[in-house]
């Protein structure tokens, strides 16, 4: 295993560095995910290393995930603003989905052996009653 997937660019790890140490010894492939809200038509810096730590679980053979945030980003998100930002067309979000997308992939490996799997957060939030996704907003934090 590589020395530093568990370290560098790592704040926290859930629910330990042990536990998940146990799992990478025993052989098993992870799911691995990162989700990214297309606010905006390019990623940024901020991106970055998450994007690299990715690449390195996919290089290990893990399955990872890119998860885009199209509902998300389309209700805005108030999230240590004053003010929310600017709520986005489906249209927009996804043009800047497959912006994203394009960005991601001189990093991430979408083809090719062990392939980037692409997922919408609208395939479940998507089919959600207000009822269902307000019970769900309740545990959210905006802080």
């Amino acid at each position: 295993m590589n020395g530093e997937l568990l370290t560098r660019g790592v704040e926290k790890i859930y629910p330990t560095r042990e536990a998940l140490e146990k799992e990478l010894q025993s052989g098993k492939k992870l799911r691995i995910y990162q989700g990214f809200d297309p606010t905006g038509p390019k990623l940024h810096l901020g991106h970055m290393v998450g994007l690299l730590k990715l690449k390195q679980w996919q290089k290990l053979g893990h399955k990872v995930i890119f998860l885009v945030g199209d509902i998300t980003a389309t209700i805005g998100d108030p999230s240590g603003k004053t003010t929310a930002r600017k709520m986005l067309s489906k249209e927009e979000v996804i043009k800047n989905a497959k912006n994203y997308i394009q960005q991601a992939g001189k990093i991430l490996d979408f083809a090719g052996k062990n392939p980037v799997e692409i997922r919408y957060n609208s395939e479940w939030y998507g089919k959600m009653n207000a009822l269902e996704f307000a019970r769900i907003a309740h545990f959210l934090t905006y802080s």
